[in-house]
C-alpha cells in the first residue's frame, strides 16, 4: 500500500468551497488536513465497497493521531437495534 502525504496550514472557508472537491460545508473552519484524510477514507471504504475488494471498516473504527499521523484500529461490537449500523453485514 502506498502513502499519500497532505500538507496545507489552512483551515476549510465558505468562501472557497466551490474549489474543492475534497471538502464539503459541514467541514468549513475544520483544519484541510483533517478533512481531507476523512474524505479519502470515505471514498475509499465505498469504492471498496461498490467493487467488492477488501475487507470494510465495519466492526472497526479508526483514531487518527494528528501529532504522530498514525492511526490507531479498535474493535468495536456492531448493535443491532442501531437505525445507522444495525443493518449492515459484514462479508466474509
Amino acid at each position: 500500500m502506498g502513502t499519500i502525504r497532505i500538507v496545507d496550514h489552512d483551515r476549510v472557508e465558505l468562501s472557497n468551497l466551490n474549489r474543492q472537491v475534497l471538502h464539503w460545508d459541514k467541514d468549513v473552519s475544520r483544519s484541510k488536513v483533517d478533512s481531507a484524510v476523512i474524505t479519502c477514507i470515505q471514498a475509499t471504504e465505498g469504492i471498496k465497497y461498490i467493487v467488492g475488494i477488501a475487507e470494510l471498516l465495519t466492526n472497526r473504527l479508526l483514531v487518527y493521531d494528528r501529532l504522530n499521523l498514525k492511526f490507531t484500529e479498535l474493535m468495536v461490537k456492531r448493535d443491532l437495534n442501531c437505525e445507522h449500523c444495525g443493518h449492515l453485514v459484514r462479508k466474509e
